[in-house]
């Protein structure tokens, strides 16, 4: 056989040239300000042209959430395919948004909605997930509410971060949207046909211009990262799973630690297993930082009071800080080594393991690892080590008086894998 060595060339060149084109990278952009992530979710929706694929934990009935309600239903009405998966449980739309969306052409689902024969009402998916023409992908912390973007002039706003990923990865997480789209968890939202008068006070109730709250917002850090440094965790089926799912990834990348293990979870009670492995990697010398909520920035004052009269004892030396700044800490996530790292809206507790679907996005390039450090690193520098305190002293100094702290310790022991 002879070769045609021009021809062979110019093979060879548009091989090469295929392998350093920009559409083998993705644009992946670290989301932390408020501002910044409610623009990109709001920006992909509008933009959207063919294909939107939601799966929410939750979706309010306040001036995001019907920012949010409008923007989608106006996506269904210019012929895009909506897909709308909300956790039965924790869903608080309503009537006019939910008539809304259906109305508009939105295809809405509910998983594990009551009164629908679901095996296990404790079991409630946790997703934050959303992804436009299989190009463009956010997954992080942040439910879809005043609090998660810095509008609630009611209770303390959340800290959160999100990332997004615009390329050729998106379109690798189509799996398992379809496979919680058509499983058994999921049941069609029932609603009664909706008048054309309750549509069009529907369409005026939110017809409200979010106003601009942030006066300087920064630009939010973007890099280019190859498809093949990034991977998508999420447990099988969207139903929990105790020989596999998101925490046994989580548990193989913790494993794989030699240096330095940072993690951050609002409402950390760790299982028994996690305790192992996180002990296993004190062992091997593994210097570990953990970050969860103070007594008084949580929103779960029950996490706190299980953390210290349950578990602290059994962490015996690992450090654990509690946040103690003026908003209460919502973002989860970890860093191995520098090199790894973890956006997740796993919590590190017994729900996440046990009972809550959750979904992960893990980033191994160093560039971003950098940026997300430098995010704990100021998390970090707005707390305070959690002391090994005798029990009688837990809640000293706290909004919390000693008959509260004393009935969420007995209702915290009842409810052990439930925190």
């Amino acid at each position: 056989m002879q070769w045609d060595l021009p021809l062979f060339r110019h093979g060879a060149y548009l091989i090469l040239l295929l392998h350093l084109s920009p559409l083998c990278a993705n644009e992946v952009t670290l989301l932390c300000e408020d501002r910044s992530a409610l623009d990109a979710r709001l920006r992909i929706i509008r933009t959207c042209k063919t294909r939107l694929d939601i799966s929410w934990f939750e979706l309010d009935d306040d001036k995001i959430g019907q920012h949010f309600t409008l923007a989608i239903a106006d996506a269904a009405k210019r012929g895009v395919s909506v897909r709308l998966v909300l956790d039965g449980m924790f869903d608080h739309t309503s009537t006019h948004q939910r008539e809304l969306l259906k109305e508009s052409g939105v295809k809405i689902k509910w998983f594990h909605p009551t009164g629908t024969g679901a095996t296990n009402l404790m079991e409630r998916m946790h997703d934050k997930y959303i992804c436009a023409d299989h190009t463009h992908l956010i997954v992080g912390s942040r439910n879809i509410s005043n609090v998660y973007f810095g509008y609630s002039e009611v209770e303390a706003n959340f800290l959160d971060y999100d990332v997004m990923i615009s390329g050729d990865f998106p379109q690798s997480t189509d799996q398992y949207f379809e496979s919680l789209w058509t499983g058994a968890q999921v049941d069609w939202l029932r609603t009664y046909k909706p008048s054309a008068k309750l549509l069009h006070h529907s369409t005026r109730l939110f017809d409200a211009k979010l106003e601009d709250a942030y006066a300087n917002p920064s630009t939010p850090i973007q890099l280019e990262i190859p498809s093949d440094c990034i991977s998508f965790f999420h447990d099988a089926e969207a139903m929990k799973d105790a020989n596999a799912g998101i925490h046994k990834d989580l548990y193989k990348l913790l494993n794989q630690a030699t240096e330095r293990i940072d993690i951050i979870a609002p409402y950390f009670f760790p299982s028994k297993d996690c305790v192992a492995v996180l002990k296993q990697a004190e062992r091997r010398g593994v210097k570990i930082t953990i970050l969860t909520n103070s007594l008084d920035t949580t929103n779960r004052p029950i996490n706190h009071i299980a953390l210290m009269t349950q578990m602290r004892h059994r962490l015996g030396t690992l450090p654990i800080y509690q946040y103690t700044g003026d908003r209460t800490l919502h973002a989860k996530g970890l860093i191995i080594d520098q090199r790894i790292a973890c956006v997740t809206s796993y919590n590190f507790n017994r729900r996440s393991e046990f009972r809550d679907t959750e979904l992960a996005l893990i980033i191994r390039d160093k560039k971003f690892t950098n940026a997300l450090a430098d995010q704990f690193s100021a998390y970090f520098e707005q707390s305070k080590p959690l002391p090994a305190l005798p029990r009688r002293e837990i809640g000293i100094g706290s909004k919390y008086t000693t008959d509260d702290i004393r009935q969420l310790r007995w209702l915290a022991r009842l409810i052990p894998n439930h925190l």
